[in-house]
């Protein structure tokens, strides 16, 4: 896999919309009151099919900046065909994950990479189910209830834990949507931290035009900046395999 390609896949799926219709009671006021846990969980965006039509991708890692575009179909349950272009429109790849499967076209090298989802478990330490945190969704292993939380100063902090780590939220109240993320081993010395900005609406969602990921041990910065979504035009996806590309099991 090229370097470009594996970084990429590293950063992007290791390392947000919800809808305004109201799913549940919301009661908020001067920074101070209550939300709702069950209804945080089913504002999550991955809820939903969308597109993100256009978006800008900048890694930075050391002293090197490098530059992205990308476009990404999701569908629920847990589907995304994600394609990675130069600044020029030149497509260098394409993923294709599910819950069960990776496929990566790696277009520079003429490279199929294949595999199983636990893949990234076994590599990485991560499960496919985790990615939602990536667009700011609330990920939980307990049940959803109707369980009410306290805001203090417009916010609420949460910890949940993933298999072997912890994600610890702060969600602002007003918008009812995680503000960042921070996920950690079990000694706390690795830490990713996932923050969101510049909200946006459209289609009465509401999303973060702007993702940050930072890893503090592998010293990048990842910025994503979603141009254009769409909620409406939903087509099926499907992964072409590039024709008479070598085939590279991933292990």
């Amino acid at each position: 896999m090229s370097r470009i390609t594996l970084i990429l896949f590293i950063t992007i799926f290791l390392s947000g919309c919800f809808s305004l219709r109201r799913t549940g009671k919301i009661f908020y006021k001067n920074g101070e009151g209550r939300v709702y846990y069950d209804t945080i969980i089913k504002l999550n965006i991955t809820n939903r099919d969308f597109n993100i039509q256009k978006a800008e991708i900048e890694l930075i890692k050391d002293d090197e900046r490098q530059a992205f575009l990308a476009n990404l179909k999701y569908r629920k349950g847990g589907n995304y065909l994600l394609s990675i272009r130069s600044k020029s429109g030149i497509e260098a790849a394409r993923f294709y994950l599910t819950k069960d499967t990776i496929l990566i076209n790696d277009k520079i090298r003429r490279k199929i990479y294949y595999g199983s989802s636990s893949y990234l478990n076994e590599k990485y330490g991560i499960t496919t189910s985790a990615l939602p945190v990536l667009f700011g969704d609330y990920l939980s292993n307990t049940k959803t209830d109707s369980s009410s939380l306290v805001c203090t100063n417009g916010l609420v902090y949460r910890n949940e834990r993933m298999l072997n780590k912890k994600i610890c939220y702060t969600i602002d109240c007003q918008n009812k949507k995680v503000q960042n993320a921070k996920i950690t081993d079990e000694d706390e010395d690795e830490v990713i931290i996932f923050s969101y900005d510049r909200f946006q609406s459209e289609n009465n969602s509401l999303f973060p035009g702007k993702i940050e990921i930072e890893d503090n041990l592998k010293n990048f910065i990842v910025r994503i900046t979603i141009e254009k979504i769409d909620f409406i035009r939903i087509e099926s996806i499907n992964f072409i395999p590039g024709n008479n590309y070598e085939k590279v099991l991933l292990k």
